[in-house]
């Protein structure tokens, strides 16, 4: 089955995938079925294809297929299907590269599945794919496309501390280093395609002496392939340290042509010859070599030098037996060159793009004829303009290539030399699209370029010419994401934000999912009211999303006004615009829902700034809570309801940040604490510092600067009572993060000096460590069945970021999971259960956890605490990177990825992980 079948039927089968769970400690259990809600997003993403290279009748080339990173495809032109080469199992991209030819085979450089860059080798006839070592246990590090002499690849490569000259032969299947090994004395070669060239079996080639940099730079040495020994430098042009830069070295008539800089550093073109060991500088020439054609016995050159402060470039012959030069194009006048490029032979005849103008502008397509030294302009492509003439390539007696038509935009062309007559083949302008890159390439009997189109992007496309069609490889076909964030429960159904078409910072909708009836729908395009928001508004990226009252709440883009604060009724299908003016809130952490119908929302507007803001849906008005009075910006933020207030931290006149309370009953504001007097906040900002009400208390991070405690945990009862715990008696601050309640009590990190964690139990007024040494450094924690959970490091133990439990009856620390068991003794390791929240779901509580460093998975912790994989959306070492886990209505909504779609929304039954209970016995099904 090929890519393509693959992709539609896992599309169609994509809801019953199994998840695979896999116990850590428990086997047996039965297989998670994520749900997945909508493929909402399906607008087209191309795949970028790139290094199209000619085998066997196939085409192989680098994209993107939807899977992270890119591999090789290989493109059948009669069945017109294709297959991945995934060379790294598990939906990690093997990032091919350098591609290159030789008979029926493809070869190029990729990553193995250790990480370890090496060549490899396509059969087109068997289909077999074959690794070849050359530098085992580290990169080769192949600098450019091998070069493809005498049926060989001869290319650079990083073997050690050098870089290596090597040979590799498809008959014998062996790579041999011929300069730069210890074996063969160390002689640093230059990395690029054209600097090598090959003469019986001696190969030449760019290099400098790696003993001695001094003695010379940059120049051309040879290489004995059948005895390799030290290899000699041919020629010192420039002499000492400084290069002649060699460079596009070919070989006619038995003799090595190459272009470098001569004694006084121009540019120039030279030739050496083998048979009496001499290198002549050709001066009938008037620069260097910047493209070269060998064709019946000469060798046709591109070259140019400086008239007049501009380049004239036109197209001389040179007889490789006596060096005679001859030009063949002339410019015209005002010093301009015809400036050839693109020289194409067909026919017996040269092809070439070249100015048509005298003073340099526009070109067009020339016809230089060998046997009578004629050049003609072969038709007239862009009357008037400039076609920009590119990737020449020849199929069936035609020219094939890209050019400009009259919209600017490049499209595929053909030129037929019987008629003389040159046609546009696409228009893809016409819908909006355009062909994106220059390369041509002909196999199989199909022409084939890149190009973009609106339905599939940035993608293959082939030209038939017996069918007159052109054929498009949707090689990435509706993997674009809708990237869902924001989930909330309201009359039984789910709604969220999401992106259903575009991608990076297109608009989004309101998406409504029922999950009785298992469909999606997109309220933006059903919905009506006082404020129409049409659907794929200017929602923001970070859109906040909110249930008060019944409503749903959020910022949005209404009328084509600038983001305002919306509601969306449920009952009514509606939306309506909340507040006047620009009102609107700033970000994720905005709103806060409290008791008797008030929410609260950080927003900015042009009266009185960035403030808190309250909503009373009872009366259905907005009110500004203006700490600072006008338009001075208090940066306020909700924090927690506590005594039928909301208590909010603000930066206030004369005290910096601190705590503040509101009462909406009364409409007063008070400043809880100024723990400095005059001085700056002593209020924590971080919103892991949070504040938190346990029992008849609110707890929050508080302190002074300088003296006194420090930042500490502060604690304030009904009564009004503040007080300090003080964790680290004196100055020292523990300046508490996470704080968490646990049953009865209050679980917090310490995050400076060293993060560790602590428990206070209110009514014994005592303050427990929690593990010993470094343990819990980068703790995120939450309270679970009186318990305590966290994702913590304990660098003594060598354990990575794992998930560790806390009994505070017991005073028990267990460690839940060791996914991150590669990591050695003492030091931290690679993040394994990265988790932002714990959210807990019938009975179980999820977070997201990794394995293997980049391989994110969604898993449960059962009542026992075993620790189960909930989720293989992804199978393998795939990363399907679940994010936004929210519980509603008993079960896990979250966002992953799925290398087929794309980012969609997704739920979790835990009925499917562990079955239902009787009496606390648990029974899997």
């Amino acid at each position: 089955m090929n890519r393509a079948d693959m992709r539609s039927a896992q599309a169609s089968e994509v809801t019953t995938w199994a998840a695979g769970i896999l116990s850590l400690f428990l086997p047996g259990l039965c297989s998670a079925q994520p749900q997945l809600i909508a493929d909402l997003n399906t607008d087209a993403i191309g795949s970028s294809p790139d290094e199209l290279t000619g085998a066997g009748g196939l085409l192989a080339l680098e994209a993107d297929t939807g899977l992270p990173g890119s591999e090789v495809i290989i493109i059948d032109p009669i069945t017109r299907t294709f297959d991945v080469l995934d060379i790294i199992p598990g939906g990690v991209g093997s990032g091919p590269q350098h591609f290159a030819s030789v008979g029926d085979f493809v070869y190029f450089e990729a990553e193995n599945p250790d990480s370890d860059e090496q060549l490899y080798r396509y059969d087109t006839t068997t289909g077999e794919r074959t690794e070849y070592p050359i530098n085992p246990g580290d990169d080769i590090d192949i600098s450019d496309p091998p070069t493809v002499l005498d049926g060989r690849l001869f290319f650079t490569g990083d073997v050690g501390n050098f870089t290596v000259g090597l040979v590799h032969d498809p008959i014998t299947e062996t790579t041999m280093a011929f300069a730069g090994t210890d074996s063969v004395p160390p002689v640093r070669v230059s990395p690029n395609t054209e600097h090598f060239a090959l003469i019986g079996e001696d190969i030449y080639f760019v290099a400098y002496d790696a003993d001695s940099p001094d003695d010379t730079g940059d120049e051309i040495w040879r290489a004995d392939l059948v005895s390799p020994g030290m290899p000699e430098l041919i020629t010192d042009i420039r002499p000492g340290s400084t290069d002649s830069n060699p460079d596009n070295l070919f070989v006619a008539g038995g003799k090595l042509f190459f272009s470098a800089d001569d004694v006084g550093g121009n540019d120039s073109f030279f030739v050496f010859d083998p048979s009496t060991d001499m290198v002549t500088e050709i001066t009938d020439v008037p620069g260097a070599a910047l493209e070269h054609l060998v064709f019946d016995g000469s060798v046709y050159i591109r070259s140019g030098s400086l008239v007049s402060g501009k380049f004239k470039n036109e197209i001389y012959r040179i007889d490789p037996s006596t060096l005679q030069v001859e030009q063949l194009t002339e410019g015209g006048l005002n010093s301009f060159g015809r400036n050839p490029t693109e020289l194409t032979e067909l026919d017996g005849k040269i092809y070439f793009s070249g100015n048509v103008n005298a003073d340099g502008t526009d070109s067009e397509l020339f016809v230089l004829d060998p046997e009578t030294d004629q050049v003609l302009q072969a038709g007239s492509i862009l009357p008037g303009g400039d076609p920009d003439i590119a990737g020449l390539a020849t199929l069936g007696g035609k020219l094939y290539f890209t050019a400009d038509d009259e919209t600017s935009a490049r499209e595929l062309w053909v030129h037929d030399p019987q008629t003389e007559i040159s046609t546009q083949l696409t228009d893809f302008e016409s819908a909006s699209g355009f062909v994106a890159f220059e390369k041509v390439v002909v196999t199989g009997g199909l022409v084939f370029f890149e190009g973009t189109r609106p339905d599939v992007g940035s993608e293959l496309f082939a030209w038939d010419p017996v069918a007159e069609e052109v054929v498009p490889f949707d090689l990435n076909s509706g993997n674009l994401g809708s990237e869902p964030e924001g989930f909330v429960e309201a009359g039984g159904d789910i709604y969220f934000i999401a992106r259903t078409e575009g991608i990076g910072t297109t608009p989004r909708s309101l998406m409504r999912y029922d999950p009785a009836l298992d469909t999606t729908e997109n309220v933006n395009a059903t919905a009506s009211g006082p404020v129409v928001i049409p659907s794929a508004s200017n929602a923001q990226f970070d859109t906040p999303i909110i249930v008060h009252a019944g409503k749903i709440f959020m910022k949005a883009g209404a009328d084509g006004e600038a983001v305002v604060l919306v509601r969306y009724d449920p009952a009514t299908n509606s939306f309506e615009k909340i507040g006047s003016g620009n009102t609107a809130p700033l970000n994720s952490r905005s709103f806060y829902s409290a008791s008797d119908g008030y929410l609260y929302f950080s927003a900015s507007n042009t009266t009185v700034g960035f403030e808190l803001f309250v909503y009373d849906s009872n009366l259905d008005e907005v009110e500004a809570i203006d700490v600072n009075s006008g338009t001075a910006n208090s940066l306020a933020a909700p924090h927690v309801e506590f005594n039928g207030k909301l208590f909010f931290e603000a930066n206030a006149p004369g005290v910096g940040y601190e705590l503040h309370s509101y009462d909406p009953d009364s409409g007063m504001m008070e400043l809880v604490v100024d723990a400095n007097p005059g001085l700056a906040s002593g209020l924590l900002r971080l919103p892991k510092s949070r504040a938190v009400v346990v029992g008849d208390s609110l707890y929050f991070g508080a302190g002074q600067v300088g003296a006194g405690a420090g930042i500490e945990l502060m604690r304030l009862t009904d009564t009004g009572v503040l007080s300090t715990i003080d964790v680290l008696p004196g100055t020292d601050s523990s300046s508490p993060e996470f704080i968490t309640p646990v049953g009865d009590r209050v679980a917090f990190a310490s995050g400076f000096p060293d993060q560790k964690v602590y428990v206070y139990d209110p009514a014994a007024d005592e303050v427990t460590r929690i593990g010993t040494g470094d343990f819990g450094r980068g703790t995120l924690l939450t309270g679970w069945n009186d318990r305590l959970y966290m994702s913590a490091l304990d660098p003594a133990s060598g354990a990575g970021l794992e998930l560790y439990c806390y009994n505070p009856a017991t005073e028990a620390l267990t460690r839940l999971t060791n996914l991150d068991a590669s990591s050695g003794s003492g030091v931290p390791g690679p993040v394994s259960t990265y988790v932002t929240q714990f959210p807990i779901a019938g009975d179980l509580l999820f977070f997201r956890g990794d394995p293997g460093g980049f391989a994110f998975e969604l898993y449960a912790v059962l009542p026992d605490e075993t620790v189960v994989q909930a989720t293989d959306i992804n199978p393998g070492d795939a990363d399907s990177r679940p994010e936004f886990l929210t519980s509603l209505g008993g079960r896990l909504y979250f966002a992953a990825e799925n290398f087929e779609i794309g980012t969609e929304p997704w739920l979790m039954d835990p009925g499917t992980i562990y079955g239902p209970h009787l009496n606390d016995i648990w029974l899997v099904e």
